[in-house]
């Protein structure tokens, strides 16, 4: 259930700068944060998968478990309804979720990972 964001006493600015000073600006009932998890779900997630979360997006797991920005028009699913785009690209995971657009991980081939847009193909994102 989602409910108002919650105090950010526990969380650092320099964990997540750039979603904190965005959330700021905006009050209370824009953005809702989902309710922390354990790190064993986060680990029962990636074994699901089959593949690891990107170390950013866990960090964000371990705080929140999903979100929705924006009154809902941004949504970053919460972890257990992270899954593939298909079986075919099951490398692919979808996590958020922004009207008609999907948004996605997958792992670069370098130990990191990549994020972009899945459009019945996948499109990076310029960062």
């Amino acid at each position: 259930m989602s409910q108002p964001i919650p105090s950010f006493d526990s969380v650092s600015d320099n964990d997540f700068p750039r979603l904190m000073s965005i959330i700021r600006r905006y009050r209370e009932h824009v953005h809702h944060l989902k309710d922390s998890i354990a790190p064993r779900v986060v680990s029962i997630a990636e074994e699901r998968l089959g593949m690891k979360i990107p170390p950013s997006l866990r960090r964000f797991y371990l705080n929140w478990n999903g979100a929705d920005l924006f009154m809902g028009l941004f949504q970053i699913r919460e972890v257990m309804e992270l899954a593939a785009v298909s079986k075919k690209y099951s490398h692919i995971i979808l996590f958020a979720d922004q009207k008609d657009i999907k948004w996605a991980y997958a792992e670069d081939g370098r130990e990191g990972f990549v994020f972009g847009i899945w459009e019945k193909k996948y499109v990076p994102a310029d960062v």
